[in-house]
């Protein structure tokens, strides 16, 4: 979904197997390696390797004027992200984004064939 959305907006999974070996590997040569320079990236699946959060506070301490530069998705809340030891307070908006329930589906469906 998060593709469709910023198409233009590099896309990294760590559904991957080789990318996500090589982040919980190396998060520091990792980050270095997918940041480009103050635009912005996708992570999905954030949640595999908890050891960026740190990486990710470090390069947004580094300039806090750029906002939206690192957009994290995953299937788990993150707050219970097991193994997580940095939560990004005071740099991090989250939005929840739910599954849809078979009441949103039904409205939907009349909405369209409206």
């Amino acid at each position: 979904m998060i593709k469709n959305l910023l198409p233009d907006v590099p896309y990294f999974s760590l559904d991957d197997p080789e990318l996500r070996n090589a982040a919980q590997n190396d998060a520091r040569l990792f980050m270095k390696r997918i940041l480009d320079a103050e635009n912005s990236i996708i992570i999905d699946r954030i949640q595999y390797t908890p050891a960026l959060f740190f990486c990710i506070k470090m390069k947004v301490d580094e300039n806090p004027k750029i906002k939206g530069r690192f957009i994290l998705t995953g299937s788990q809340y993150f707050l219970i992200i097991k193994n997580l030891s940095e939560t990004l307070a005071g740099r991090i908006g989250l939005i929840n984004v739910y599954p849809l329930s078979a009441d949103i589906l039904i409205f939907l469906k009349q909405i369209i064939n409206l």
